[in-house]
């Protein structure tokens, strides 16, 4: 037979009941999302009732939140939970990060803006002011708190309220990469510390209530059903939280031996959590490190490029390889050859072959010869196409195939062929 649970938080509890939903132990009788803790203990801001026109301002929204924004705005939230009661009820503190929007008359949750605009056009609400939660100070925000917990206990005793420690993460993974990465501080700093500080003060208030602490090494998911966030986590947090759930309603434990059973089964999942992902920041560090080599070396194209253009080479270096009866070859297929083989385009017949790495026998009608062959045809100019060409002339200047040897940083000089190595 399913346990009977409701709902009043964040989506993450209702995630960890789809994750599982497979196990078929518990059944939801009722839940409510997207409010502000603070915003339900305030009187409603309403100038008129919550009719079919309120509805559809919401109707771009899925029903679900639309229920609920109706809900926090005429304060009947707490009846909505008498009216479908069950053996459970399920709390988090995540929907603190949303704002408050208040006058004289009272205030609800700033989830949906543009909604609540519209509202106040047609009459629903007067002039609001946005308020966040942090701008409160603790002081005021647990007082809040204290007054919505003494709303939970007219409807719950201690015993069958189950507290989620909800917290943001500030990292989350990709599995298909093995890498890291991270949310910006403002979207985490909107979550945490005050979901956590709200938990720990309602332990306090409420300690025979349950509590299912958070897993500190939990990162989020790049991959979640519902998007990327700080609250969409991986697999093995809901497997997690729902395991520390199980252990709840079997009631077969004494609360000291609850606390600690569950404890146990958080730091088994942050041990597990780090073997899984640990490797995932240094492979991010390495991702990191070769996006900057490539942007380095497009920076120095990108200079190099802007120097012909500046100098006006284009003409001269369209001369330098069109020389009558001069064969040239070059060494490096990338921007920089590249870039010499479009300006000669059709007048490419002096380039006899291109040193480098290529899938492909040839670029642009050019062969491509690999690096470290052991004999390269013979060639009147060796230009060197690669970004610091110390090493490579080093190497090239050992090899008896070219009779002058000159990289593309000499081909700017005033003077190209003063410039050039005679072999």
């Amino acid at each position: 037979m399913s346990i009977h649970i409701s709902i009043l938080g964040s989506a993450v509890l209702h995630d960890v009941m789809r994750v599982n939903r497979d196990k078929g132990e518990y059944e939801i009788d009722a839940m409510v999302s997207d409010c502000n803790p603070l915003s339900l203990v305030m009187a409603s801001p309403l100038k008129k009732q919550a009719d079919a026109r309120f509805e559809e301002i919401f109707a771009a929204r899925p029903r679900f939140h639309g229920r609920c924004a109706a809900q926090d705005a005429e304060k009947n939230v707490f009846r909505y939970l008498a009216d479908n009661r069950s053996a459970w009820l399920l709390v988090d503190f995540a929907e603190l990060r949303w704002d408050l929007c208040a006058d004289e008359q009272g205030g609800l949750t700033c989830r949906y803006p543009e909604e609540i605009e519209q509202l106040r056009e047609e009459g629903y609400l007067g002039e609001m002011r946005t308020l966040s939660t942090a701008s409160l100070g603790t002081e005021k925000i647990l007082a809040g708190v204290d007054m919505f917990l003494s709303r939970l206990l007219k409807l719950y005793p201690e015993q069958r309220i189950i507290l989620f420690d909800t917290q943001a993460s500030e990292r989350m993974v990709n599995e298909n990469t093995g890498r890291s990465g991270y949310f910006d501080k403002q979207d985490v700093a909107r979550i945490n510390p005050i979901a956590h500080q709200a938990f720990e003060h309602a332990m306090q208030r409420l300690p025979r209530a349950h509590f299912i602490p958070f897993a500190e090494e939990t990162p989020a998911d790049y991959a979640h059903k519902w998007g990327r966030s700080p609250l969409r986590y991986v697999r093995e947090f809901y497997d997690y939280a729902f395991s520390a759930l199980q252990l709840i309603t079997a009631e077969d434990k004494l609360p000291g031996q609850e606390r600690i059973q569950i404890e146990q089964l958080k730091n088994r999942t942050n041990a597990a959590l780090r073997e899984k992902y640990q490797d995932y920041d240094r492979n991010k560090i390495d991702q990191l490190n070769r996006e900057l080599n490539v942007y380095k070396r497009f920076k120095s194209y990108e200079q190099y490029f802007r120097a012909i253009i500046v100098k006006d080479k284009r003409r001269e270096l369209t001369a330098f390889f069109t020389r009558p009866e001069t064969t040239c070859a070059l060494w490096g297929l990338n921007e920089n050859s590249k870039l010499f083989l479009d300006l000669l385009g059709e007048s490419n017949g002096n380039i006899a072959y291109i040193i480098g790495s290529s899938k492909e026998p040839e670029y642009r009608g050019v062969p491509v010869l690999p690096e470290g062959a052991e004999a390269y045809p013979e060639a009147d100019c060796l230009v060197i196409a690669e970004l610091g060409p110390g090493k490579i002339r080093a190497t090239a200047e050992k090899l008896p195939f070219w009779k002058t040897i000159v990289d593309y940083e000499q081909l700017l000089a005033e003077d190209s062929d003063s410039k050039s190595k005679e072999e």
